[in-house]
């Protein structure tokens, strides 16, 4: 047959070349590169590469064979623990972004859930319920935007999702603060009150070791660089990846004191004293 190749890269005749042939004896299995295991599972599509009843990582983020969606985990921060994000520094968005998590304290003193920050006037972002007040805001030296909502019901110790987006249009930044999915206010102001883009912290104000804490449970973290919500939504109980996703954190489980980004960008975080507890939004 003229159209085979020559049996030096191709050694079954199956004009699959050998070097991208996965057994080199079936002409419908995937390539060497794409299938190192052959299972016809694409390799980063498989938990663990050797077994196929696992399932696709995208599915089944830990490869303990339930799917992500009926997982029931989260990050449990009492207080004095926190988690950091410090590979994140520098990466988070510069533009269009939303911030979001699930969330659940049941006190009333001041609670930091998300935040990247390095001082009392230096704030990228930051989400808080502080003494009753829910807060999305942003600071540097030069100003802060800030929205608030006083006397509001943030600390119930009941699962919400809290939601901060923001949109920079020219010098002029935009932003809107959703609880359960319901937008409840929006401000406008400078770009310039944008602060220093630093690791991100759950639960912990780096500046200050007298602040409590989150004190309660937090999960489906998810930093977005584009503008995912701008009216009421419907929140979902678990965030899908997708190529707005810079990094998700489902806090499945902990590799020592280590939990995984599982966007896929790498931006794994350290607890300090928080653990992965059974408990979840429903």
């Amino acid at each position: 047959n003229e159209n085979s190749t020559t049996l030096a890269t191709d050694a079954d005749c199956d004009t699959v070349l050998t070097a991208d042939d996965c057994d080199d004896n079936d002409e419908n299995s995937t390539v060497v590169s794409e299938d190192a295991d052959c299972d016809t599972i694409l390799t980063a599509d498989d938990c663990d590469d050797t077994d196929s009843t696992f399932g696709s990582v995208e599915l089944d983020a830990n490869c303990d064979g339930v799917p992500n969606a009926e997982e029931c985990t989260s990050l449990y921060v009492p207080d004095g623990a926190y988690a950091e994000i410090s590979s994140i520094s520098g990466h988070l968005p510069s533009g269009d972004a939303c911030f979001e998590a699930w969330v659940n304290s049941n006190d009333s003193n001041d609670r930091p859930y998300l935040m990247s920050i390095t001082g009392g006037a230096d704030t990228y972002f930051g989400l808080r319920c502080s003494y009753g007040s829910l807060e999305f805001w942003m600071e540097n030296g030069a100003g802060n935007l800030t929205r608030v909502l006083d006397s509001f019901e943030c600390q119930d110790g009941e699962w919400h999702h809290l939601a901060g987006c923001r949109e920079i249009t020219g010098s002029t930044v935009n932003i809107d603060l959703y609880w359960d999915g319901t937008l409840l206010g929006s401000s406008s102001g400078n770009i310039d009150t944008i602060g220093q883009n630093t690791s991100v912290y759950i639960g912990h104000y780096p500046y200050s070791d007298s602040i409590l804490g989150l004190g309660g449970y937090i999960d489906k973290v998810r930093i977005s660089d584009s503008l995912r919500y701008t009216s009421d939504f419907t929140p979902e109980l678990y965030h899908s990846t997708d190529s707005s996703t810079v990094a998700f954190y489902d806090f499945l489980s902990l590799d020592g004191d280590t939990f995984e980004d599982q966007s896929g960008n790498g931006y794994s975080g350290q607890v300090y004293g928080a653990s992965v507890d059974n408990i979840c939004p429903e």
